[in-house]
């Protein structure tokens, strides 16, 4: 594969690509183990602030943990299994999750469900996209059975079958023997409504993306999924755990097997080590060590739309428009603002509210708008560097 398309989920060997991904993961775990081994009034305490803190992080881990823990205490519930005590986790889980959701994912524009019904819209991308498993026929095949028979066609159900089967392998990969830990389980008699419930979640994070997208960035249900292949990785490992215990040598060999399977995708994800990378010069380090010992006010960044969040990062300041993929997921209007910065090119760049000016040299428009703020009085240097120049009121 080429680049990172938006149809697979993170695999282990690029975790730290998400970090916030990756810093729920053990927070999760931590999670399950006080649960589990906890059932006194102080775990309720624990398991609002753990919750509060996954959400915080991870808006999709805190809903897949929700499920989890909801169906956990429901099973409790339902055995009689110290109800009062239950019924505090469960609302003890609600207020995590609330008060994480109000306070970092609320907004002014947010409306209502963020997820849109929208059948094979990612998974569609698999055969579409020149890069994974292109076929121009097939695509043109679906179009024509869905205007004439839709789902009635047994063509077209073969194909959206064949679509999601390669939406499964493609992220699952091995660990889609965590299947065979149900059969196992089934013969030792020791399948238990827990795996039920940590089973049906997997099934969910897997259907997310393949019916719904979200508003905003359409294509961030795949993120329920990285948390599927995850759990899925935990089950898939007790599968191996049993093959290479057996005593026959033809079973135990066949776990080495799936596990030399493994080896090609864990190498194949090192491609991220020599993909460009971002990285900031001590140049740039020193001039952003000036902006954020001088006093605070708002920062105009230029070409914001390509660039990260460095500057706020590391300045401590705020960025006067930046990072429109975030605006849009957390349902920002920001069409205004960005209107206002297209305009003020061309027009009077001294004209925004800001107190700071940062403007990377090697864009098209830098020159124009560096010689407007050296021509004007209002505006001095702060720092000027090989790759960029900051102006201050």
């Amino acid at each position: 594969m080429r680049g990172f398309p938006i149809v697979t989920s993170i695999q282990p060997g690029m975790m730290f690509l998400n970090l916030q991904f990756a810093l729920t993961l053990p927070l999760i775990l931590l999670t399950l183990l006080h649960f589990k081994k906890s059932v006194k009034i102080i775990s309720v305490f624990w398991l609002a602030i753990l919750m509060f803190m996954i959400s915080g992080l991870k808006f999709y881990g805190g809903i897949v943990l929700s499920l989890i823990l909801g169906g956990l205490i429901l099973i409790r519930l339902y055995r009689r299994d110290k109800i009062s005590l239950r019924l505090l986790q469960l609302m003890a889980i609600f207020l995590g999750d609330f008060l994480a959701k109000s306070l970092f994912y609320s907004s002014a524009g947010a409306d209502g469900f963020p997820f849109a019904w929208a059948p094979m819209a990612l998974p569609h991308i698999l055969l579409d996209d020149p890069v994974l498993f292109n076929n121009h026929s097939w695509t043109l095949a679906r179009y024509y059975l869905y205007e004439h028979g839709g789902l009635r066609s047994p063509r077209l159900l073969a194909l959206e079958s064949y679509t999601v089967f390669l939406l499964a392998i493609m992220n699952f990969g091995t660990r889609l023997i965590a299947i065979l830990s149900l059969f196992i389980a089934k013969i030792r008699r020791t399948y238990t409504p827990d795996d039920f419930v940590f089973i049906s979640v997997i099934i969910f994070t897997f259907l997310m993306p393949v019916f719904f997208v979200q508003d905003g960035g359409w294509f961030n249900t795949m993120q329920f999924l990285y948390y599927g292949v995850f759990l899925a990785s935990l089950y898939a490992g007790q599968v191996l755990a049993h093959l290479i215990s057996h005593k026959k040598t033809l079973i135990k060999w066949s776990a080495y097997l799936i596990i030399l399977f493994t080896l090609p995708n864990s190498i194949e994800q090192l491609r991220y080590l020599t993909a460009p990378q971002n990285l900031i010069p001590d140049s740039e380090l020193a001039a952003l060590k000036k902006l954020a010992d001088a006093p605070s006010g708002v920062v105009y960044i230029s070409n914001p739309e390509l660039k990260n969040a460095i500057v706020p990062a590391l300045s401590g300041k705020i960025a006067y428009y930046l990072d429109v993929d975030q605006l849009m997921v957390t349902h920002i209007d920001y069409e205004a603002r960005r209107q206002e910065m297209f305009n003020v090119v061309r027009k009077n760049l001294l004209s925004l509210p800001v107190k700071y000016f940062y403007i990377y040299k090697n864009e098209s428009t830098s020159p124009e708008l560096i010689n407007e703020l050296r021509d004007t009085k209002d505006a001095s240097i702060l720092a000027d560097t090989v790759d960029l120049i900051i102006f201050q009121r």
